[in-house]
């Protein structure tokens, strides 16, 4: 009987629990570029608190910085629905963002997983914070980030010396043509 029990606990928490990370899980981005996702987070057993976000393993290939933790970044998700945040940058919301090393060579696909660690309450804790039920509960998802070649525009004066050069070439010819 305790088996059974056992059993079924664990079915409901791992059912109660998911994380979503649009736009998508997974990204494009050029060396250098910062790339983000926001979060939506469901979790039927309470009011969900999220904390602090993590990305693992660390990544030769660049950064990752979370944004869950900032004070302004206070979100109480309820029971019912999925709550969270987009991903903005300049307002840094989200979950976080990643940034890629300049150096990453055209191709490279990082691989990660985002946890949200969050705290559950069994009422509001706007409302009634001593409802407090457990701390550090995790949900996470994998994530992928192909980084692609830089793509580098030349400057206006490029092409400004590309016709002098080849203005100078053509004189250059046609000069040497009225010589024979």
């Amino acid at each position: 009987m305790r088996t059974t029990l056992l059993l079924i606990v664990l079915s409901t928490v791992g059912q109660g629990a998911k994380l979503s990370l649009p736009p998508s899980a997974t990204l494009q981005a050029q060396a250098g570029d910062t790339v983000g996702w926001g979060y939506l987070l469901t979790d039927n057993r309470g009011y969900s608190v999220p904390t602090f976000s993590e990305f693992t393993p660390d990544s030769a290939f660049g950064l990752y910085f979370d944004f869950v933790s900032l004070p302004q970044n206070f979100v109480v998700v309820t029971p019912v629905a999925a709550g969270g945040q987009f991903y903005n940058q300049t307002n840094e919301t989200g979950v976080g963002e990643f940034f890629t090393d300049p150096a990453t060579p055209d191709g490279t696909v990082i691989h990660g997983t985002i946890t949200l660690h969050y705290d559950l309450y069994s009422n509001n804790p706007d409302v009634n914070p001593d409802s407090f039920i457990s701390g550090d509960n995790t949900v996470s998802a994998d994530v992928a980030i192909t980084v692609t070649a830089l793509q580098q525009t030349p400057e206006p004066v490029t092409f400004g010396l590309m016709a002098v050069a080849l203005g100078l070439l053509a004189s250059r010819r046609l000069a040497h043509r009225r010589r024979r």
